[in-house]
């Protein structure tokens, strides 16, 4: 136990240290052009602005309804607690997220935590927790609800049905993509029919419909507000054949512990490959050849659950990715990356961390050694190399950047539309219509746009913000 708590510790301190040397040094602080809108939105609950914080094409502020709430509200409650700004608050959100996971990962499986938990120092676990999106509270929330049904199957308490309808409810909130998380429950709550055990079932269906009247509420609030339930969202024009190809490509590269993309370079590459090919070669090895004493590697000191928790997991993690790939075939949004299969690669990782040390208790120890040296070198090369390598390329830290930014645009009344601006303006100053600069690039008719609102207009032209006069129209 102690041991175990010493571990948890410092994985955590590893990642948070991580997380913060990644994102000053990199000029973008890790953010992408979601996270300036998720970060807006933060802003604006700060300031008491409301949900409008979407720009449209008109340069009109729509709600925010193309993601859930959860996120932006997470990120202002920790900036508004701490006092910080909104950019610190969420890298500290992931501190807490991550701190999360470790102790989450630790309660589904305390006997493989020493192994389980390195999937928190991989490629893939250490870009998600450093980038400021939506994904770092997901898995959180996904890891309470595999917490919630083990604890539940075994005492069908209220309290533990709280932590199953919490963890369903906030993957929702900080997703929607998190609904699929209710068919799944409702399919255990199903098989656990079918073992007569009613009371435990009764119980299970009063947290499903809870949460189901929670998501279908926020479902009807967005129609009301935009005519959308989920966001609006197009249809993808890929061919299924195409997709999944994609998908199994971006799946054999989650299966390596030191990158989280395919590297460029014949040394990368080697390295690349050795590491995927010895991770699959230990699962094929822990799972498919069997041990002459297989009875001695399978004794069960206590009576074992009624679901078993690698089987949970194991399962768990292939429906999330088939979701994803009907998801995605029948709505356009991002390619299969570390970011959409995160959760998919953690939990199909917590299986079989828990599965090796219940049912091949011989290989555990040789599996945990192998894979705490691909963490290791995960470390050196996501944690320490990647910023260092930042900062010689930028030759400055994003605080810096963004103490620029403020004073650049100090100036500019509230309530202005600013064209071709610094993209950290947006969360910066939620006062402000920002029009990042790499848009203004594809489109000249903005300042028309702009002026036609009867708003004070400013354009950001060779880092100088001038204000554009009522005669301009292009």
């Amino acid at each position: 136990m102690k041991k175990e708590i010493v571990f948890l510790i410092a994985v955590v301190s590893i990642c948070c240290l991580g997380i913060f040397a990644n994102s000053i040094t990199h000029k973008r602080g890790f953010l992408t052009s979601d996270s300036f809108t998720y970060l807006r939105q933060a802003g604006f609950f700060c300031e008491g602005r409301g949900v409008n914080s979407f720009v449209t094409d008109n340069l009109d502020q729509a709600p925010f309804t193309l993601w859930p709430l959860g996120y932006p509200v997470e990120i202002a409650v920790v900036a508004s607690a701490l006092h910080m700004d909104l950019f610190l608050a969420s890298k500290i959100l992931n501190c807490f997220f991550i701190a999360g996971a470790a102790l989450l990962i630790y309660k589904i499986s305390p006997q493989s935590f020493q192994l389980s938990s390195l999937y928190l120092l991989s490629a893939t676990a250490t870009y998600i927790f450093t980038l400021s999106l939506s994904e770092a509270s997901f898995i959180f929330s996904t890891l309470l609800i595999m917490l919630g049904l083990l604890l539940f199957t075994q005492r069908s308490t209220w309290g533990n049905l709280f932590i199953l309808s919490a963890g369903l409810i906030l993957a929702f909130l900080i997703r929607y993509l998190g609904i699929i998380w209710l068919p799944f429950v409702a399919g255990i709550c199903l098989i656990l029919r079918r073992t007569s055990k009613n009371k435990l079932t009764t119980k299970l269906f009063t947290g499903i419909f809870i949460s189901a009247g929670v998501m279908i509420g926020y479902a009807i609030h967005n129609y009301l507000l935009t005519g959308n339930a989920f966001g609006a969202r197009q249809r993808t024009l890929e061919s299924m054949s195409g997709l999944g190809q994609k998908f199994l490509q971006a799946f054999i590269v989650q299966f390596n512990f030191i990158y989280d993309f395919y590297p460029k370079g014949p040394a990368s590459q080697s390295v690349f490959w050795v590491v995927l090919l010895s991770t699959l070669g230990l699962i094929a090895w822990c799972i498919f050849w069997h041990p002459t004493n297989v009875s001695s590697e399978n004794i069960q000191t206590k009576k074992p659950p009624f679901i078993a928790t690698d089987r949970l997991l194991f399962f768990a993690g292939v429906f999330y990715l088939l979701a994803m790939i009907v998801l995605r075939y029948l709505i356009a949004f991002d390619d299969p990356s570390a970011r959409l299969l995160g959760p998919a690669t953690m939990l199909l990782f917590l299986a079989f961390s828990h599965y090796i040390s219940t049912k091949r208790q011989s290989r555990f120890k040789i599996v945990k050694n192998v894979m705490t040296v691909f963490a290791l070198l995960s470390i050196l090369f996501n944690l320490v190399y990647q910023p260092i390598r930042s900062f010689q390329s930028n030759k400055v830290f994003y605080t810096q950047i963004l103490s620029h930014v403020k004073q650049r645009y100090s100036e500019v009344p509230g309530q202005s539309i600013v064209l071709c601006a610094d993209e950290n303006l947006a969360y910066l100053r939620p006062d402000l219509i920002v029009v990042p600069a790499r848009n203004c690039s594809n489109n000249s008719s903005w300042s028309s746009r702009a002026l036609s609102t009867g708003r004070k207009v400013y354009r950001d032209t060779n880092n100088e913000v001038m204000l554009v006069p009522r005669t301009a129209r292009n």
